[in-house]
């Protein structure tokens, strides 16, 4: 805030790109009011701005707020249109609202009247938000047809694919995908943990202890996570 102050002072409280870092900054500080307000003050929005803004709503679990903003948006064009980026973090709103529905829909829309392909990344993110609202069929069929095609499918599918087997209990598909995810990338750390998590899940610990095993035994050490994709 102290920071803040001092952009105001040296006048630059109309620069876009400093004010998209206040966004971004009172939003990972947990103060969305206050990112709200720095939005609502600017004098001039590009895509990141609301991005930002729609991404602040989803991290604090706002997913109607995010889409009332994203309608905002659309009415803002053409000035500004959604991209990639924004369609991102309207999708992870609305997996951890349990916005099924809507999310499908803007899955559709970026096709249509955007013109923009979903990226593997769009589409883990659905298929987390099936496993979240306990469409697991609906989300292994999506998987399959992914898996099937090399051009869209990414580490990030496989690993959305399983944490929904975990949450429904899966164990059937949930061991297959496991199995796939070794097979396309076995020196990844965080795989076996995902692994190691999905067998303690469904009470099978020996794999489970497996899994953690060979993190040790071949040295391997875990990345530290991030939640989101930056939106800049």
């Amino acid at each position: 805030m102290q920071v803040h102050c001092k952009a105001l002072r040296c006048g630059f409280d109309s620069d876009t790109i400093i004010c998209n870092a206040l966004i971004d900054m009172y939003s990972k500080c947990g103060r969305t009011v206050g990112a709200r307000i720095m939005f609502d003050r600017m004098a001039g929005r590009n895509a990141v701005s609301w991005s930002s803004m729609i991404d602040a709503y989803s991290r604090h679990g706002h997913g109607v707020d995010a889409l009332d903003l994203f309608k905002m948006m659309e009415k803002a064009a053409p000035m500004v249109l959604p991209n990639a980026i924004t369609f991102l973090v309207v999708l992870s709103a609305c997996g951890h609202c349990g916005l099924v529905d809507e999310g499908r829909s803007m899955l559709h829309l970026m096709k249509s009247k955007y013109g923009i392909d979903p990226q593997p990344e769009h589409y883990a993110c659905f298929i987390d938000m099936l496993g979240r609202a306990g469409q697991i069929d609906e989300a292994w069929n999506l998987y399959c047809s992914l898996t099937a095609s090399q051009n869209k499918c990414s580490s990030a599918i496989y690993v959305a694919m399983l944490n929904a087997c975990r949450v429904n209990m899966d164990v059937v598909r949930g061991k297959k995908v496991a199995v796939r995810m070794l097979e396309v990338d076995r020196q990844n750390p965080r795989i076996h943990v995902l692994i190691s998590n999905f067998y303690s899940a469904i009470r099978q610990w020996s794999e489970s202890d497996e899994s953690r095993r060979v993190i040790v035994e071949k040295g391997l050490r875990k990345e530290a996570a991030s939640r989101h994709v930056s939106v800049s």
